[in-house]
């Protein structure tokens, strides 16, 4: 290992990237797991100086490398956000490395499987700042997977905030994509996105409409626990699982009779949203009854140690669940008539 870094390492400081751009893909083609712990161990070990941001950038810069970074057996999406943080921190166009694994508008370099797309796709919505990537990623709004399109067209909604490009969205895109603009608005106090966000109550998807009234409540209106109640009296049993769900979320005594009836409901699919919400109340209650220390900031370089990766054989233990951050990890999935964290 410590051999290959030291081969690693000079390969970074040839002059010319197309040199040390060859050596990375003979010895990821190679090895590639081995070839990556022994990258991911090279930058933890690079000290500040004048070199680092430049071997930073050719090793983030080699796809193979970021192809195993982002492979779901490695990292949880939590584990990999901040990762992908603390390297960007010292390289600023790892967002972009990041885009160009994506299928381009011509062709699809790397032909990564669906759900690493999407999995970058989350990770770039969350450390990708601005709308520089706009332009590489939008023709990913019309991708023939719902998936990609819905988080690409999410990506792209909360970066724009064109109420026009949105309205048409919703006017012709499937449900997956009219899910991605409403959570594009989330957040976004203006008249305009209060207006779109009802007229999405109508929504003939329940993740739409659900997403509207999570989409609400994060503004605090006042009628939000009516809404949900309201979801709860519909007909359709994944209206009501959904109401089920959202209950869950908020929390508070305004929806506790929500979850009391939806218990009881005659779908095994709203019985089961119902218990799963219960546990995620009494989850969050316990959690705001513990207190809770917030770490220092951590250097670049010790947070991705602390996130090392184990020797390819063992298997990497799972992180505890927490509840994520609601304003950016929520997603309602309507395939089985019950809504989830995605």
């Amino acid at each position: 290992m410590q051999a290959l870094q030291a081969s690693l390492k000079a390969a970074l400081q040839l002059e010319g990237g197309a040199a040390a751009h060859i050596e990375l893909s003979r010895v990821a083609l190679a090895d590639p797991e081995l070839f990556f712990q022994a990258g991911f161990k090279l930058l933890e070990s690079l000290p500040p100086s004048s070199d680092r941001a430049k071997m930073y950038g050719g090793l983030l810069g080699c796809p193979a490398f970021l192809i195993e970074l982002t492979r779901k057996e490695r990292f949880s999406h939590r584990k990999l956000v901040r990762i992908c943080q603390s390297l960007a921190a010292v390289d600023n166009r790892l967002d972009i490395r990041l885009a160009h694994l994506l299928p381009g508008r011509a062709e699809d370099l790397h032909g990564l499987e669906v759900e690493r797309l999407t999995r970058i796709l989350d990770v770039l919505n969350e450390i990708s700042v601005g709308p520089r990537l706009i332009f590489l990623i939008s023709h990913l709004t019309a991708h023939p997977h719902p998936d990609v399109a819905e988080r690409a067209t999410l990506l792209i909604g909360r970066r724009i905030r064109n109420f026009g490009w949105m309205k048409r969205r919703l006017e012709s895109g499937g449900p997956e994509i009219r899910t991605g603009v409403v959570q594009g608005l989330w957040g976004i106090d203006t008249p305009e996105a209060r207006r779109t966000m009802r007229t999405c109550l109508k929504d003939t998807s329940e993740r739409v409409a659900g997403s509207a009234v999570f989409g609400l409540h994060l503004l605090k209106e006042a009628d939000v626990p009516d809404l949900v109640d309201r979801m709860l009296a519909d007909e359709r049993p994944a209206f009501r699982a959904t109401a089920a769900w959202l209950a869950g979320q908020i929390g508070g005594p305004a929806v506790t009779a929500v979850l009391q009836r939806a218990k009881d409901d005659t779908e095994p699919s709203v019985r089961l949203a119902a218990k799963r919400a219960m546990v995620s109340v009494r989850r969050s209650a316990a959690a705001e009854q513990t207190p809770v220390i917030e770490p220092a900031l951590a250097e670049p370089a010790k947070e991705i140690a602390a996130a090392e990766p184990q020797p390819a054989k063992e298997t990497i233990a799972a992180e505890p669940k927490k509840k994520p951050a609601q304003q950016l990890r929520i997603r309602l999935d309507g395939t089985s008539a019950s809504t989830r964290w995605g």
